[in-house]
């Protein structure tokens, strides 16, 4: 029967009228019980051995080992009936009757069995295989995910740490600069009191001893300020007008040291600035009121 079944698949025909009988024959005398069935067992027994001549129809033995014959009868069987994860019985006695009447009654029980289970093994490793590459593939999504978390985490606390450096930088660079500020402000103040002082100290040194009443040549000069004070000193004519220029300063202080001014007379109006020329040469009288007027600023 074996080799029957092989020489119809080897020239690639259906199997022929004489191959269907047989294996019709075959599968009939290993599956039917003694006695009498109802009709429902009949109709299970019918589908079963539907399923066994489909897979005795794909059977291929002309080149395959006795044990590989029956492993493929068995994967045939399979492929046409068992759903996704479906393994074969061993102990399914249509089966074993079925590929023994595909390999021609001949098969060794034992060996047929064994390459049943194996055939089963082989589906639960394969079942196994399919969850340990899910489990896998989802492992290495989560690992992804989480790598993923943290490098995005990283790139914040490294951006908060950036930040952080900037603003400490910033705030360093302010306060460096205020401190450089506030004492270029004292060198300047400083510098500012040391001239002032330096510019009284030169006036008052410049000053000549008051001339006595009666002296000859004697000037009362009274000077006023812009803020309506008066300050008053005597003169002689000979001396130069930078006197009342020092006296001013002398007198006034640092409210006047470092700023420009002049003196003028008014009625009619009169501009004494040439510090070098003598009072009397200016044209000032005995009695003489003179006013201090800021250059350069409003009055």
């Amino acid at each position: 029967m074996g080799n029957l079944l092989a020489e119809c698949r080897r020239v690639s025909v259906e199997q022929c009228e004489l191959c269907q009988e047989a294996v019709s024959s075959r599968l009939n005398r290993g599956t039917r019980p003694p006695g009498g069935n109802s009709g429902r067992e009949d109709g299970g027994r019918n589908s079963s051995h539907g399923r066994f001549r489909r897979a005795a129809q794909d059977y291929q033995p002309n080149h395959l080992s006795e044990a590989a014959m029956i492993e493929q009868a068995i994967r045939n069987s399979q492929a046409g009936n068992a759903g996704p994860g479906d393994v074969l019985d061993t102990d399914d006695p249509e089966l074993l009757a079925a590929i023994m009447a595909s390999a021609g009654g001949e098969v060794d029980e034992d060996l047929m069995a064994q390459a049943i289970r194996r055939a089963k093994n082989e589906e639960e490793s394969r079942q196994r295989q399919l969850l340990l590459d899910q489990q896998e593939d989802e492992y290495e999504e989560s690992l992804r995910v989480d790598q993923e978390r943290q490098l995005q985490e990283e790139m914040r606390r490294r951006e908060e740490l950036e930040a952080k450096r900037r603003a400490e930088e910033e705030e360093e660079e302010a306060r460096i600069r205020a401190e450089t500020e506030e004492a270029e402000a004292l060198e300047a103040e400083e510098r500012r009191k040391a001239s002032i002082e330096e510019k009284i100290a030169e006036a008052k040194a410049s000053l000549t001893p008051e001339p006595e009443k009666g002296t000859p040549g004697r000037l009362d000069v009274m000077v006023k300020m812009p803020d309506g004070k008066r300050i008053k000193r005597a003169f002689v004519s000979s001396e130069p007008l930078g006197l009342v220029y020092s006296f001013v300063v002398a007198e006034i202080g640092e409210a006047i040291a470092l700023r420009d001014f002049r003196l003028v007379a008014t009625m009619p109006r009169r501009v004494f600035e040439d510090r070098a020329s003598s009072m009397k040469d200016a044209g000032l009288e005995p009695q003489t009121l003179l006013l201090v007027e800021m250059i350069g600023e409003e009055e």
